[in-house]
C-alpha cells in the first residue's frame, strides 16, 4: 500500500512540475462544442437543409440552358442553305438558348418551399438540442471530477491528521504512556486512510479521463479543474411539480420542437404530392442559330465561253449566249449566326392521365410518412415524460438523503471535536477516539456524495426546465 501511495505521490509531483492548465466549466463546454463530432454533424445537417431551402425557393424562377452541337448529315437531303436536293455530306453547328418557367403546378412548388422551411427550422432545433445535450454531459463530467477532487482533499487531510496522531502515540508508547494496542490501532487507521486516499486519487483520475475523452483531448494532456464554490447549500424542494416541469419542457425542449416541425413538413409534402394530380402550365422560350461550311455566298463571275441557246426562225442563224462561272466562299461565322438567328415562345399544358400509379404511390407514401412523423412526436413526448419522471424521483430521493447526511455530518463533526478534547485529556481511550473519528470520516464522505448528488439531480431538472446550466 505504501509503495502504491508513493507512486501516486510521484505522479502528482511530476504533474505539478509540468505545465498545468486550469480549466473552468465554460472552457470545457467551449472545447467540446469545437471538437465534438456529433455537434459538427448537426452543423453540417443544418447547412444541407439551408441549401435545400434555397434550391426550393429558386425553383419558382425560370431556368436558362445553353446547348450546342455539331451535326453531320449524309445522303440525299435538302440543303437548308440552297433549298435544293443534294446528295452530299453536310456539316453544321447548332446553338440554342432555352428557358422554361412553371406557372402553375397544383401548388406543388408552394408546399415544397414550406416543407423546406420547416425542415430547416427542425435542423436548427436539432443543432440546439445537440449543443444543450453536450453542454449537460460536460457539466455532469465536470461535476463528477470536482467531487472526486474534493474527496481526495478530505482523504489527504484525514491522512495528515492521523499521521500526526501516530507520531504522538509513538512518543507516548516509547515513554510507556501508551499501549501497544493503541499504537497498532493507529497504524491500522493510517493504512486504511492511505487506501482511501489511493481510491480517491483513482476516482479523480478516472473522472478526468472521462472528461478528456468527452473533450477529445490527448490522453497525456495535463490539466486541472478550477474548484467549485458551491457555498452553503440549503436543500429545498423543486419549485415546479412533475406535471408543471413536463409542460414547461414540452414548450422548450428543442427535440420536441424539431419533431413537431418535421410533422408539419410531412403534411406540407403530402399536400405537394396531391397537387401532382392537377395539370401543369409552363412557359418556354427558345433562341437558336446555326453555322455550316456549306453556306456559301457569290463573290464574282468569270467568262468561261458560250453555249447555243437557240436559232433564229426563218434564217436559221444560231444564237449563242456567254457562259459564266461563279466564285463562292463560305459565309463568315458572325454573319451566318446572325442570318440564321431565330426564336420561339410558347405555353405548355401537361395533364396527367395515366402514369403507372406513380402519383398515387407518392401520395400514399406521403400519408404514411406523415403518420410516422406523428408517431415519432408521440414517442419523443413519452420518452421525455419518462426521463423527467425518473429525474424527479431521483431529485426527491437525493433531497431526502442530503438532508439526512447533512444532519449526520454536522453531528459527527461536533462529536469528533468533543471526543478529541476528551482523548487529549485522557478521558477516553485511543480505541474509542478512533471509533468516533472513523464515524466522522464516513459521515464526511457520505455528505460529499449526497451534496453533489443533490446538486447534480437539481441540475438535471433545471436542464429539462430549459434553465441555463451553471455551477
Amino acid at each position: 500500500m505504501q509503495k502504491l501511495l508513493f507512486m501516486f505521490t510521484v505522479s502528482c509531483a511530476s504533474s505539478v512540475g509540468a505545465q498545468i492548465n486550469f480549466w473552468t466549466l465554460q472552457d470545457c463546454i467551449d472545447t467540446a462544442l469545437h471538437k465534438n463530432i456529433d455537434y459538427s454533424i448537426a452543423q453540417q445537417n443544418y447547412s444541407i437543409t439551408n441549401e435545400d431551402l434555397l434550391a426550393s425557393k429558386m425553383s419558382r424562377s425560370p431556368d436558362l440552358r445553353f446547348s450546342g452541337g455539331q451535326f453531320i448529315q449524309a445522303g440525299r437531303s435538302i440543303d437548308r442553305f440552297t433549298n435544293q436536293f443534294v446528295i452530299q455530306t453536310i456539316a453544321s453547328n447548332n446553338f440554342q438558348l432555352q428557358s422554361n418557367s412553371v406557372l402553375y403546378a397544383g401548388g406543388q412548388v408552394k408546399y415544397q418551399i414550406k416543407a423546406a422551411k420547416l425542415n430547416t427550422e427542425a435542423s436548427k432545433k436539432d443543432l440546439l438540442f445537440t449543443q444543450q445535450n453536450l453542454s449537460f454531459n460536460v457539466t455532469n463530467a465536470y461535476l463528477q471530477a470536482v467531487q472526486a477532487s474534493e474527496q481526495k482533499i478530505i482523504s489527504r487531510q484525514n491522512l495528515a491528521n492521523t499521521t500526526k496522531q501516530l507520531e504522538r502515540i509513538k512518543k507516548l508508547f516509547t515513554a510507556g504512556a501508551a499501549s501497544e494496542g493503541d499504537l497498532i490501532g493507529l497504524e491500522a487507521q493510517k493504512a486504511n486512510e492511505e487506501a482511501l486516499l489511493v481510491n480517491s486519487m483513482t476516482a479523480e483520475n478516472a473522472a478526468l479521463t472521462s472528461l478528456k475523452l468527452l473533450l477529445r483531448l490527448p490522453g497525456d494532456y495535463i490539466f486541472a479543474l478550477k474548484s467549485l464554490n458551491l457555498g452553503t447549500i440549503t436543500p429545498s424542494k423543486y419549485p415546479l411539480s412533475l406535471q408543471e416541469l413536463y409542460d414547461t419542457a414540452l414548450m422548450q425542449r428543442p427535440n420536441i420542437m424539431a419533431a413537431e416541425l418535421r410533422l408539419a413538413a410531412t403534411k406540407a409534402i403530402q399536400k405537394s404530392t396531391q397537387g401532382s394530380r392537377l395539370p401543369t402550365i409552363s412557359a418556354s422560350a427558345n433562341l437558336n442559330t446555326v453555322y455550316s461550311d456549306n453556306a456559301k455566298e457569290i463573290t464574282g463571275y468569270s467568262l468561261t465561253g458560250s453555249q447555243v441557246i437557240g436559232t433564229v426562225q426563218g434564217s436559221g442563224s444560231i444564237v449563242e449566249a456567254p457562259t459564266f462561272k461563279a466564285s463562292t466562299r463560305t459565309i463568315g461565322p458572325g454573319q451566318q449566326l446572325q442570318n440564321n438567328f431565330g426564336g420561339s415562345v410558347g405555353l405548355n399544358l401537361s395533364v396527367p392521365i395515366y402514369n403507372k400509379r406513380q402519383i398515387k404511390t407518392s401520395i400514399n407514401k406521403a400519408k404514411i410518412n406523415t403518420e410516422l412523423s406523428r408517431l415519432n412526436l408521440e414517442k419523443s413526448k413519452q420518452n421525455l415524460y419518462n426521463e423527467i419522471a425518473t429525474a424527479y424521483v431521483n431529485f426527491t430521493n437525493s433531497y431526502s438523503r442530503f438532508n439526512a447526511n447533512q444532519r449526520a455530518f454536522d453531528l459527527q463533526k461536533r462529536n469528533v471535536a468533543l471526543n478529541q478534547k476528551r482523548f487529549e485529556a485522557g478521558q477516553i481511550s485511543e480505541f474509542d477516539f478512533q471509533i468516533a473519528k472513523n464515524t466522522y470520516q464516513l459521515a464526511s464522505q457520505n455528505y460529499i456524495v449526497a451534496k453533489y448528488n443533490y446538486v447534480f439531480n437539481q441540475l438535471v431538472l433545471d436542464y429539462y426546465a430549459g434553465l441555463e446550466l451553471s455551477l
